[in-house]
């Protein structure tokens, strides 16, 4: 998976499920999507701003909770997909610099 392939959520899961996404889904995708696009937009970004939401993002990625319909781990169970493959996959877009 490449860095643009990170943002195609809805194309993942209709070759996944070989169906187009149902209503719901449609929604659970694109808060996957919009978050991916942010995560990886914020990530080029360096002002003091952009590092604040990509912490604000990156705990969202992280969070194993599934109380909240639009959670994270929730939208990707859902979904039928991997969230340690995403979680994966961003770190990989992130320029190497300290966690913390």
């Amino acid at each position: 998976m490449t860095d643009g392939d990170v943002t195609c959520a809805a194309a993942l899961v209709a070759v996944m499920h070989r169906d187009p996404p149902w209503p719901a889904q449609r929604l659970l995708l694109a808060v996957l999507d919009l978050a991916l696009r942010d995560y990886r937009m914020f990530s080029e970004v360096t002002n003091r701003r952009s590092h604040r939401l990509l912490a604000e993002l990156d705990a969202w990625f992280q969070d194993e909770t599934t109380e909240s319909p639009f959670a994270f781990v929730t939208i990707c169970d859902a979904l039928s997909l991997d969230p340690g493959y995403i979680r994966t996959q961003l770190w990989r877009l992130q320029p190497r610099r300290p966690r913390g």
